[in-house]
């Protein structure tokens, strides 16, 4: 997993352990939680999305 975060903002990539699908997430940070939207790709090519996701602060 790799990715950039600002002050309000977060961008980063999942690579599943062989390589080929990797899920590009974006979103932004609120107070206590994170949320955006991602898209998976197979070897570069779209699969599906966007689809809604949401992380909240323990």
């Amino acid at each position: 997993m790799a990715g950039t975060i600002s002050s309000d903002n977060i961008t980063f990539i999942f690579t599943s352990t062989s390589g080929e699908r990797t899920v590009h997430f974006t979103g932004k940070f609120s107070r206590n939680s994170m949320h955006g939207t991602a898209i998976a790709y197979d070897n570069g090519t779209y699969v599906s999305g966007p689809h809604n996701w949401t992380a909240q602060r323990q």
